[in-house]
């Protein structure tokens, strides 16, 4: 599956290198700095609870173009940066998204999105249990359970399950609809 992890903070590179199979084609997007750092050092997180570390390697890119395909992206930023990336994904062919973290409306944020793309979309919401820091050298995560990702449609099941299904196959990380 080709997966587009958007944003690289803590749930982003978490959620990255959780889906890290041989199946799964990972690309982070990520910018300035950020989009630096990784492409020098990889994403390398301190799995705090479990008292080990990691280091991973994926695609990386800095921007997201019209033609740009994945089977799902996944929008892992800030509630109050969706919106700011709302644009670039209307426009993008993909056609799965599932924006992850807190969102006080879900409805707004699928009716923008849908009504500025020329493509038909999925639009669904998740929350990933959990949460760390970062700095210069290396990405904290807490996580327990071995992480978890609760994900919702708002009109009932998830019209991309089987692909979702498909790529949470045998990974330790738990997938909750």
């Amino acid at each position: 599956m080709n997966i587009l992890i958007y944003g690289a903070g803590v749930q982003g590179q978490f959620l990255a290198h959780e889906l890290n199979k041989r199946d799964n084609n990972i690309t982070i997007l990520a910018r300035g700095k950020t989009y630096e750092s990784l492409q020098e050092r990889g994403v390398r997180l301190k799995h705090f609870l479990q008292k080990k570390n990691s280091i991973d390697h994926f695609n990386y890119i800095s921007e997201l173009s019209e033609t740009d395909q994945y089977d799902i992206i996944f929008v892992t930023m800030k509630y109050s940066d969706f919106y700011s990336v709302v644009p670039v994904l209307a426009k993008n062919i993909t056609q799965n998204i599932i924006f992850v973290g807190n969102n006080t409306n879900p409805q707004k944020l699928r009716k923008t999105v849908l009504e500025q793309s020329n493509t038909d979309k999925n639009i669904s919401f998740g929350f990933l249990m959990t949460g760390g820091n970062r700095d210069k050298a290396k990405t904290t995560v807490l996580r327990f359970n071995a992480g978890e990702l609760k994900v919702s449609h708002l009109e009932g099941q998830i019209p991309f399950h089987n692909i979702l299904d498909e790529i949470f196959k045998d990974l330790s990380i738990k997938l909750t609809y």
